[in-house]
């Protein structure tokens, strides 16, 4: 299931993009009339085909019923009228549809529009809300929504594609029966679900009406297994279509489109309006045709319905909710089990909700499950004793929160052990300069004894710096100093800036469970700790604690969490206590310093009014203008600072590209990069910034390993690291795992230290409001964690 959205404003894009208006563009010859959905239509006695007229007037917040008279309780028209959710059946389900007799298509349309409506009844249960209450605070269950469906047959590119535009107007009537806008959060949030239950759904209805057979689900979808894979992708023609205008509009331009033009030039331009008028005997014939060239003739259609017919009559038809794990069948139980564990739901993060457990069940139920059974298993799955209740109503596994439980005793256990103890002039020699509060660190941790000890470094403090000072004290009392992180570039930063012999965690329990243990007289510094998972981080804690070796873990509990489910070290330092860095050398301002701490501890206004008042903060109007402000700020900052202290930071993949592919528009612009050079999808330049996406020990990379350009040819490039060491990439490497590093997102910044950082938002990602925020874009200009 996807989601649009149809604005008031954008009336005029639809009447010259689509057909002759909104209502043509839903109601238009050649497809099904709408009909009236939702419990909301329902309540005000909206049943049946959408008469003319009723649409507009739903869009526009007026009664179908009686146009005269409105349904908002406001009289502002909200910047989005209408929600446009679109459940679209598998390629294989259009396709046969298509090509199939008269009787077996009706039963597909019947299976699809069964399964809409189910996956449509579990949205208006979960997340179809209002907000009441001063500046509303509160979250209301609304009565349903106000939606008209249309069922169309084909692509705008005529291709078969069933699919069902459920049009919901932005509005729900709460408990006090007033009309307002929908909570658009609530609803996005479930969509993904909400896909995942249509699609099973929709399996288990052909399954029941017409005995066919399905292929392996992937990311919750799944095709009919006897069609041929070559037909699916002959009736795709709209993706060949979009590829083919964009590069028809690079070729007219002289350039490459950015990735914002690229989606609103491919969108547009083939957009065509669609042929209402098309026949529907015509359009079958054409696509009977079609199919027949690549091997879906009429004797392979009726053996397919043939084979599913004799499946009926002989009884050999999954039952509905029967569940797969890993291509073999397993029991409800099993799946559960696995669920729990520790590749299930909690493998990669510590909670989950509701929504993710019905996609587990969804899933797994290859060949389909109904959404009130698949909710049914959800429900039990809930109430297991070894699923537990979080304080935010999210859930978790009883296994993660013991492989916590058990990281904190194991490390508590070894409080007071006597290892690793040195006097108080331990510093006296020491070769480093070390300001107050790290010779406080330092000092804490040699003069406990624990065989666990926490640091709490703050971004900037000198953690690394501080790591260094404690390895020369306990080498030259003759231990044996090595180190963890979680990644690899974190490891080699402590290998290379503190003189620490490192390995990622997962190398390093690697060797330690092939038998090579951590030696006698053992410091084990362990950086980055807030990034690393909770699993791997219990089992390294019990093998020191196993072996004698003295533990160092350093990290920030505030900042980015790990990829997988992690979050143990602000719960060690609450139990162990923790000696903390708080002075950030990387501001130099005392007033920023101050708002950022602040920052940290959860209390974002205060920096939010300092930046304002030091004009960090810009708000653009648009995408493109936000984009090329951010992409001047950065030019300038590069001409002040250079090219290695400057970059751009965007929360999401999208936004990062497009400012790359800006920022290096700049730069070849400004004739800075040499002549372009392409190894497979990637093209660079000497003189292009980079960052390296994989690990690879033979080249001595590792992912997030940053650079510039400084020599191409057909066998690779030399890179120049931030480091100022060369590595030489060969071609093959640079197509897979090099992408531009103008514009990184903040997991890619992590533990970075540049000069300036121009960091670009998107406000309705910063807000949880009723309704999203349009054409408002911010850019927070210099320092940033």
């Amino acid at each position: 299931m996807s989601i649009g959205k149809l604005a008031l404003g954008q009336q005029a894009y639809y009447e010259k993009q689509v057909a002759q208006g909104r209502d043509d563009y839903y109601t238009g010859r050649g497809e099904a009339a709408g009909e009236w959905a939702g419990a909301g239509a329902a309540e005000l006695g909206l049943e049946g085909q959408v008469e003319a007229g009723q649409f507009s007037a739903l869009l526009e917040g007026r009664d179908p019923r009686d146009p005269d008279s409105g349904l908002r309780a406001s009289n502002s028209q909200p910047a989005v009228a209408a929600l446009d959710l679109t459940f679209s059946a598998p390629k294989s389900v259009s396709v046969l549809f298509a090509v199939a007799p008269a009787e077996v298509s009706a039963a597909l349309v019947d299976c699809h529009e069964e399964a809409v409506r189910a996956a449509l009844g579990y949205l208006e249960d979960e997340a179809v809300f209002v907000r009441r209450g001063k500046g509303g605070v509160r979250f209301e269950h609304a009565g349903g929504l106000i939606a008209a469906a249309y069922r169309h047959r084909m692509s705008r590119a005529l291709d078969p594609q069933l699919h069902t535009h459920v049009v919901a107007a932005n509005l729900a009537r709460g408990g006090d029966g007033r009309f307002t806008a929908l909570h658009h959060p609530s609803i996005y949030r479930a969509a993904r679900t909400a896909g995942y239950l249509y699609q099973a759904h929709l399996r288990s209805a052909v399954r029941d009406r017409l005995g066919l057979q399905w292929g392996p689900v992937v990311k919750g979808a799944a095709e009919l297994r006897e069609l041929p894979v070559e037909v699916l992708r002959v009736f795709s023609q709209r993706r060949a279509q979009v590829e083919a205008a964009i590069a028809a509009r690079e070729a007219d331009l002289g350039r490459e489109l950015t990735l914002a033009e690229r989606s609103t030039w491919g969108a547009i331009a083939t957009r065509d309006r669609k042929e209402y008028g098309v026949a529907t005997h015509t359009w079958r014939e054409e696509m009977t045709a079609r199919a027949a060239e690549h091997g879906l003739d009429r004797k392979l259609v009726d053996r397919v319905i043939l084979a599913g017919e004799n499946r009926l009559g002989s009884g050999a038809v999954a039952i509905d909710g029967a569940l797969e794990f890993e291509g073999r069948g397993v029991g409800e139980a099993e799946l559960a089990d696995v669920l729990v564990g520790p590749s299930g739901l909690t493998e990669l993060a510590n909670t989950f909700d509701r929504g993710s457990v019905l996609r587990a069940f969804a899933e797994s139920a290859s060949q389909g499950a109904r959404v009130d059974v698949v909710r049914e298993l959800g429900e039990r799955f809930a109430d297991r004793d070894d699923v537990l209740a979080t304080a935010t109503a999210a859930m978790t596994s009883a296994d993660l929160v013991a492989r916590e439980k058990a990281l904190i005793d194991v490390a508590t256990s070894r409080v007071g052990e006597g290892i690793g103890l040195f006097p108080d002039d331990a510093l006296d020699g020491s070769s480093r300069t070390l300001n107050a509060g790290q010779v406080r660190a330092v000092r804490a941790v040699v003069g406990s004894g624990n065989g666990v000890d926490v640091i709490e470094a703050l971004a900037g403090t000198g953690k690394t710096y501080t790591a260094g000072a404690l390895r020369e004290l306990y080498e030259d009392a003759g231990y044996t100093v090595i180190g963890v992180a979680p990644s690899a570039r974190a490891a080699r930063e402590l290998t290379e800036q503190a003189g620490i012999p490192s390995l990622t965690l997962d190398s390093r329990l690697l060797s330690i469970s092939n038998g090579r243990a951590l030696p006698d007289r053992c410091v084990v510094i362990f950086d980055e700790a807030g990034m690393a998972s909770t699993r791997q981080s219990e089992l390294l804690l019990a093998h020191a604690a196993g072996v004698g070796a003295k533990m160092i873990v350093i990290g920030d509990p505030g900042q980015l969490p790990s990829v997988q489910a992690g979050g143990w070290l602000r719960a060690l330092a609450r139990r162990l206590g923790a000696v903390q860095l708080t002075e950030v050398m990387r501001q130099r301002d005392p007033a920023e310093r101050h708002a950022l701490a602040a920052l940290h501890d959860g209390n974002p206004q205060h920096w939010i009014d300092w930046a304002t008042d030091q004009g960090r903060i810009e708000v653009a109007p648009d995408d493109r203008g936000v984009l090329d402000q951010a992409v001047a700020e950065w030019a300038a900052g590069v001409d002040e600072h250079g090219i290695e202290q400057c970059v751009l930071i965007a929360r999401s993949n999208e936004t990062r590209r497009a400012l790359n592919e800006l920022a290096r528009d700049h730069r070849q612009a400004a004739g800075l990069l040499g002549e372009d050079r392409t190894y497979g999808p990637v093209t660079v330049a000497v003189g292009d910034r980079v960052i390296c996406r994989s690990n690879e020990r033979d080249l001595d990379v590792d992912n997030g390993m940053r650079g510039t350009i400084r020599h191409t040819d057909q066998r690779g490039v030399v890179l120049e690291t931030d480091a100022h060491t060369i590595r030489e990439l060969p071609a093959a490497y640079v197509a897979e795992h090099v992408e531009h590093a103008y514009a990184l997102t903040g997991h890619g910044m992590q533990g970075a230290t540049v000069e300036q950082a121009t960091v670009v938002a998107d406000v309705s990602e910063l807000t949880s409001i009723a309704g999203p925020v349009i054409g408002l874009r911010l850019i927070g200009r210099g320092s940033c964690r």
